[in-house]
């Protein structure tokens, strides 16, 4: 099993010696690659009662727990292995008034697993591959979660066409496979939602969604450039590393664009 420095590091898609650095170089990134306002949506249309437990699994910063909390008032648990977000999020919590209902706790995906108790939904949103292929990771969620719960699992499948040689996707199947991957243990794939295609858009429309994300994945890889370059100022010592990180960010976001299909996934799990 990955030490849990390794698995921080790869969530965060970092080298661990730059984990101390990591709140100032995601300090722009308030979800973290997970769109709280999409998950959100998606759990209203589920029509779910307002006694409803959800966690978080990978909080990050809590950008999704607390938007959950706020928007539909369910109880949320988020769970995040890197302390400093932890700390952060209860902060944000308190700040915004839901730390009644939304806590985050330090904590292993796949080791505490079943310690919180089970849970009506349980989320893993933008966390990759951390936990191996879907078919593992499925597993190890469907775990925190009630028979007859749901699992939503915001990720991506490869395009037609696309390609997994590029280190951190060789576990990324395409869309077929996703899908068995999901259902491997009987459960039911209830709802998927894709990003930018819409059947009912028109082309024109189509195009303007393509350049509005292209200028934010520009936007993106300008902030970690200029959060690189004060870090590799102000610690020579790391500046190798940090540079690294910058030209990795930006060949990723140039790989995903080309080769990936970002989706959320609601699964519920059977009924044992």
């Amino acid at each position: 099993m990955k030490t849990d420095e390794l698995m921080i590091a790869q969530a965060l898609e970092m080298d661990p010696i730059l984990l101390p650095f990591a709140p100032e170089l995601l300090a722009d990134f308030d979800e973290l690659g997970s769109d709280a306002e999409t998950l959100v949506d998606i759990l209203r249309s589920l029509n779910l009662p307002q006694a409803t437990t959800v966690v978080d699994l990978g909080s990050g910063k809590g950008a999704v727990a607390l938007a959950i909390a706020e928007s539909l008032g369910f109880s949320v648990v988020g769970i995040e292995l890197f302390k400093p977000f932890v700390d952060s999020a209860n902060v944000l919590a308190a700040a915004s008034g839901v730390a009644a209902s939304c806590r985050f706790v330090h904590g292993h995906v796949a080791r505490d697993a079943g310690q919180h108790g089970l849970f009506d939904i349980a989320i893993y949103a933008a966390l990759g591959d951390v936990l191996g292929p879907m078919d593992a990771t499925i597993g190890i969620l469907r775990r925190w979660v009630r028979p007859g719960g749901y699992i939503i699992i915001a990720d991506a499948c490869i395009q037609t066409g696309g390609s997994t040689g590029f280190s951190g996707f060789e576990n990324y199947a395409d869309l077929q496979v996703t899908r068995q991957r999901l259902a491997v243990h009987g459960d039911r794939l209830v709802l998927e939602r894709f990003e930018d295609t819409s059947v009912d858009e028109e082309e024109d429309e189509d195009e303007e969604d393509e350049e509005d994300e292209e200028d934010e994945d520009e936007e993106e890889v300008r902030w970690i450039r200029s959060r690189v370059t004060k870090l590799a100022r102000e610690h020579p010592e790391y500046s190798e590393a940090l540079l690294a990180f910058a030209a990795a960010q930006e060949d990723q976001y140039a790989y995903m664009a080309e080769n990936l299909l970002g989706a959320v996934w609601v699964v519920q799990r059977k009924l044992d």
